[in-house]
């Protein structure tokens, strides 16, 4: 029947409708039950004398008034009542709980003051309509309309009678009010909080588990305002919107526009309306806030930006954003475990279901949420009222959660506001995100009947709250363990626990006794033994055996935390454990080798397979024999272990085959402790072994070596030479400036002074700029060691060297010669030319074969994970697995999940092999110059050299003329100068033609290849020329390769402009390159912002180029400055420059002089210097 299937869903609703409709025709009945299914029942509302008022549709626009009134309870009932909720707490915390017990009804039956009617004699009841039989279908509907509300919330019976028990024992009623309005959250002061993006990457997600199944435990299957199992559809709409997600794609060149604009954005915020819907994400402006998307899909374009952008570019971004996507990172981790819980909303035009973290019945996710809110800028999201408004700090991150937690719910769901049932508005209510209006009489109840529903998900926040207290007998007793239920006030941490019946009794805590009792009432539907301990007097507690206390230990215990009430464990249950596989590691013997070999410490090692119990590790027949016919909860000295039948036989016949491990594997699991999930012993010879791996002791200098190193310097080059003693390769990853090659040829030397390349080779393979920087600085420091150059047309190995240098691209070409080369070792410098894994290049490096690997890189690698193991797989081939393996291991939990467990392994397995000191170290800054000055070589392009002995041939033929003329021959000199220097810049800046790209240069080339590492290490950049026309080349050639349009201060620029580019460079983190003329920018700017400075052509004047330098370095400079002077190799500029360093006269007279000495040189001298 209809009346059975919507209306008497509850014990007492049945009963309350069959007593009042038993005598009801069936056709007044049917016609009512039509009123009341169909909205018919406009208004339904009880006033002050305990009256029914409400109004029904008639025909047209006929509406009928109807009046009904129960007999109230004389005084005497009321006190009867009383008296028992007082002898009965347990009842009335049932009722408070909107349960109405068997007992309470029983009750009021046998003092006459009844709850449910026998019949309708009770009751006087009226209408408007003409119908003289009574009750009328109008006044069935109200009667059935009215059940549902009595259903949903039983104190309204007692009302109905003139009894209000709620404000009888001061208890807060549970009213449609007391859905929270989400707008009171707003705040009404604006206090602003910065980022805090220092504590961006502790936030750990990746012990968020998947508990869906136990929060969905909480709740009941049955609801009052559903006919369907709204449990089983939550579990499908939040599984969907996954798979949503997983499948959904966001191509990056969508976004690319979008991510350009974001990086130029000082500040940004997401702005919602007062229904909880996005109207955009905003540029915040003083002028006025930029809307940065199309309003009609502002969300799905936001989250576009979020999936596409680059980890490694986020600090190009706004702070805001940056912990925008920290947070966003953290709702995906949400989604994917189904670790989020909804909860009903009141806004502006209805309710609607808010999905937020289910930080109410997890802890470690109410710290994650702390740790947002202490991450996340106060104005991150704002709300659109009258004015801007801020949300209070928890409220904010709970709303951006449902912002994308709801949007994929709703995009997976598809619902549209068509409601063709009660259901349908109930669903759309809860997966929509739109606010729903539930108006009509039969539908006010149940926005409250939702919250009631998902009530056990926000348990526990009251001040004073039960505690279980489990106590374990002495071994030997028949009962193991006992429950006892205590009270703690959460809001006094130093206030004792009290048991339950001390609470009770003491007038202190009245106020809170029925708080209590109403938690302990709603925790017995989870727990069914409490009721067997809330209905004792003095004992208050349960006993078990192990056996059965197994159940409540791994069932019931978890349930009520997850509700939000403290379980104390004795100290042998704190850390249960269950045995599980682990493994011992040792050494085995070793083969005696001839000649002179470094060792090789991965076949040093052995495992052997055992079970670990808690801390112990044992042997697997120990284990066996002491374990054997025992399951459940066991001894096992001071603590308890969980035996499970099938988990033990697991473990008996992982030990019959055990996993292989390699030898990689091995020494992964001596640096972490484990073997993936195996926990690991390490044998006292083993951990000495890797101690001396670990450590650093300073190995004596080459003898040779014309160079000191700094004690920074010897402890690289010691640490590299030490790996290599034990056969293993290193990546010497320094900031740029700090050295590297320099430690890297003093390895190469002392291989040369120990005679390990009497035999073998070195192949040092860098990028086609660094060839000439390479040879140099052997020679200049190791000139013991004989170099070759491999690069060129016509390149060959034309004789023994001891190191050949190469570039990568012949590296590639060539691999087949090198492959025949005896090689000992090999060296990369800018190994982040490898990064890429499944390139040509990168394979042809990988595959040169040598007995030793060294990789030198500048740059931050562990911010890029997937470059890091390509990286290393150079250095230690397969030593991290292959790059799905180290995905799984490493990079996905880390980047993905912030995993800090997976991270501190990762250090440790790679700390061996991997050094890396930053400038800004306190043990090397005070070691380093503040100014580190040094000259990067280039070659002349093949136009460039043409074009470069034309104009030489030319002057010269020209000077003869004006032998005797000493002026015009000055001019033509110093115009042959000037023209050499542009020619040296850039072919097309002295032609004015041809080909304008970086590639026509050999400067051009090097200081893409600078750039590149500097922007990589996200700091700043000046680069200072003499020309105009320079100038706008390196703007175009900045623009097409990084994407961005760097600043150029010349002498056309106003002063206006001159500041605002200053203050630009100075305060905003997207300016990173400053193209700056020398004359316009040469001195008074304050410019520290920049720890880089770029003098693409010389001015050959020492006092003009220390003025620019000194914009970076100056007071106020924190880091040390970095300046790079590119010179053109075999020409003029490399000369001239030789004579300037070498004679402190000529110096001294180019800083009074400038160029105007050159043109003063005898034909002798200019023909040498050209």
């Amino acid at each position: 029947m209809i009346t059975e299937k919507e209306y008497g869903q509850t014990k007492w609703g049945k009963a309350w409708l069959e007593g009042l409709l038993e005598a009801v025709q069936s056709n007044t009945l049917s016609s009512g039950l039509s009123y009341a299914t169909n909205a018919g029942v406009l208004a339904l509302d009880i006033n002050a004398r305990s009256m029914i008022e409400a109004r029904v549709a008639g025909f047209g626009a006929t509406k009928y008034k109807q009046q009904i009134q129960w007999i109230p309870f004389t005084s005497i009932q009321k006190e009867a009542w009383l008296n028992y909720f007082k002898s009965n707490p347990n009842s009335l915390s049932s009722l408070l709980n909107q349960q109405l017990t068997e007992s309470v009804i029983t009750f009021g039956n046998a003092t006459q003051a009844r709850l449910l009617p026998q019949n309708l004699k009770a009751w006087k009841m009226a209408c408007s309509c003409a119908e003289k039989k009574q009750p009328c279908k109008h006044l069935v509907a109200v009667l059935l309309v009215l059940s549902t509300q009595i259903e949903q919330n039983p104190l309204l019976l007692f009302e109905l009678s003139g009894l209000n028990l709620t404000k009888e024992f001061k208890q807060d009623r549970p009213k449609e009010t007391a859905i929270q309005v989400w707008t009171n959250s707003l705040s009404t002061t604006y206090v602003s909080k910065a980022s805090n993006l220092s504590i961006a990457q502790s936030i750990d997600y990746s012990g968020i588990k998947n508990t869906w199944k136990k929060h969905l435990q909480l709740l009941e299957l049955q609801t009052l305002f559903y006919q369907g199992d709204l449990k089983k559809k939550l579990t499908q709409k939040t599984k969907k919107a996954y798979r949503y997600y997983h499948k959904k794609t966001y191509p990056k060149e969508d976004y690319s526009l979008a991510h350009e604009a974001l990086k130029q954005t000082k500040d940004l915020a997401l702005i919602i309306d007062e229904n909880h819907q996005l109207i955009n994400l905003f540029a915040m402006q003083e002028k006025g806030n930029k809307p940065l998307f199309a309003k009609d899909n502002a969300l799905e374009r936001c989250i576009g930006v979020l999936e596409t952008v680059e980890r490694s570019e986020l600090p190009q971004y706004a702070d805001a954003f940056i912990a925008l996507h920290t947070l966003y990172r953290f709702c995906l981790k949400l989604l994917k475990e189904q670790s989020f819980i909804p909860r009903i909303l009141a806004s502006a035009s209805g309710y609607f279901v808010q999905w937020i973290p289910a930080y109410s019945i997890n802890k470690q996710l109410d710290s994650l949420v702390q740790q947002l809110v202490e991450l996340c800028p106060s104005d991150l999201l704002l709300v659109e009222e009258e004015r801007l408004k801020i949300l209070k700090p928890r409220t904010q991150i709970l709303s951006l959660c449902h912002l994308f937690l709801g949007y994929f719910i709703q995009a997976a769901t598809e619902l549209i506001p068509e409601f063709s049932s009660l259901d349908a508005k109930v669903e759309y209510c809860f997966f929509s995100g739109m606010p729903v209006a539930f108006q009509a009489a039969e539908e006010k109840a149940v926005p409250l009947g939702i919250q009631n529903w998902l009530q056990p998900f926000y348990l526990g926040q009251e001040q004073y709250a039960p505690v279980l207290k489990i106590r374990a007998y002495k071994e030997g007793e028949e009962r193991s363990f006992f429950v006892q239920i205590q009270v703690e006030n959460r809001g006094d941490k130093n206030a004792s626990l009290l048991n339950l019946d001390q609470f009770l009794q003491q007038q202190q805590f009245k106020t809170y006794h029925f708080v209590v009792l109403k938690s302990l009432q709603r925790l017995a539907h989870y727990y069914p033994d409490l009721e067997q301990v809330l209905s004792q007097q003095k004992t208050r507690t349960n006993n078990y055996s192990a056996a059965e206390f197994e159940f409540v230990f791994f069932e019931i215990l978890p349930i009520l935390k997850m509700l939000n009430i403290s379980v104390i464990l004795p100290k042998a249950l704190q850390q249960l454990t269950r045995p599980r596989l682990g493994i011992s590691i040792g050494t085995k013997p070793q083969k005696k080798t001839k000649g002179k070999s470094f060792m090789n410490i991965k076949t040093l090692l052995a495992i052997e397979w055992n079970v670990v119990v808690g801390d112990e590790i044992m042997d697997a027949l120990e284990f066996i024999k002491k374990m054997k016919g025992q399951q459940g909860l066991v001894k096992h000295k001071e603590q308890y272990i969980h035996l499970d039948k099938a988990e033990l036989q697991k473990i008996l016949q992982q030990l019959e085959r055990p996993p292989i491990a390699t030898a990689n594997q091995i020494v992964q699991a001596v640096l972490s402790e484990s073997l993936g999930e195996y926990p690991a012993k390490i044998s006292a010879e083993v951990g000495a072994l890797f101690e001396e791996l670990r450590a650093n002791p300073i190995v004596a200098p080459p003898k040779s070596l014309k160079a000191t190193l700094r004690p920074y310097q010897a402890v690289g080059y010691s640490w590299m030479y030490k790996n290599a003693q034990l056969n293993l390769g290193s990546l010497i990853a320094d900031d740029m400036g700090l050295g590297k090659t320099l430690q890297v040829i003093s390895l190469l030397l002392k291989f040369k002074e120990e005679g390990y390349l009497d035999e073998q080779q070195v192949l040092v393979i860098v990028p086609t700029s660094l060839l000439t920087n390479w040879r140099k600085e052997i020679a200049k420091f190791a000139p013991l060691l004989e170099v070759l150059i491999y690069h060129g047309a016509k390149r060959k190995l034309s004789r023994r060297a001891d190191v050949i240098i190469t570039s990568y691209g012949i590296a590639r070409i060539d691999l087949n010669v090198f492959n025949q080369l005896n090689l000992y070792c090999t060296v990369i410098d800018e190994a982040q030319n490898i990064k890429n894994v499944n390139t040509a290049q990168t394979e042809a490096v990988k595959s040169i074969k040598a007995n030793l690997n060294i990789a030198m890189s500048g740059t931050p690698v562990e911010n890029r994970l997937a470059e890091y193991w390509s990286i290393m797989d150079y250095v230690n081939p397969n030593y991290l697995g292959s790059i799905v393996d180290f995905a799984e291991s490493y990079s996905d939990p880390i980047e993905k999940e912030n995993n800090q467990t997976r991270l501190e392994a990762f250090r440790k397995v790679t700390g061996p092999f991997i050094l890396r000191r930053l400038k800004s170290d306190k043990s090397i800054i005070q070691d380093l110059p503040d100014k580190i000055e040094q000259n990067y070589e280039a070659k002349l392009s093949p136009i460039q050299s043409e074009i470069y002995q034309k104009i030489v041939q030319d002057t010269l033929r020209d000077l003869v003329q004006f032998k005797d003329d000493k002026k015009k021959r000055q001019g033509l000199i110093l115009k042959l100068m000037g023209g050499l220097k542009q020619v040296c810049n850039h072919p097309y800046q002295y032609m004015n033609t041809g080909g304008q790209g970086p590639e026509q240069s050999g400067k051009g080339q090097i200081l893409m290849d600078l750039l590149s590492r500097i922007q990589y290490q996200q700091e700043k950049t000046l680069i200072f020329t003499q020309y105009r026309k320079m100038g706008n080349l390196l703007l175009a050639w900045i623009k097409a390769r990084f994407g961005m349009e760097p600043m150029y201060l010349h002498g056309g620029c106003s002063r206006a402009k001159r500041d605002e580019m200053v203050e630009a460079f100075q305060n905003d983190k997207q300016q990173t390159i400053f193209i700056l003329s020398l004359k316009a920018a040469g001195t008074g700017l304050n410019l520290t912002a920049a720890n880089h400075v770029v003098h693409y052509d010389l001015w050959w004047n020492p006092a003009v180029e220390a003025q620019a330098t000194d914009r970076a370095y100056r007071i106020g400079q924190k880091k040390n400055v970095q300046v790079y002077r590119l010179i053109t190799k075999g020409t003029l500029e490399e000369k001239i420059d030789a004579m300037i360093q070498s004679k402190k006269a000529l110096a001294d007279r180019s800083v009074s002089l400038g160029e105007q000495w050159l043109g003063d040189l005898s034909d002798e001298a200019l023909g040498d210097l050209l």
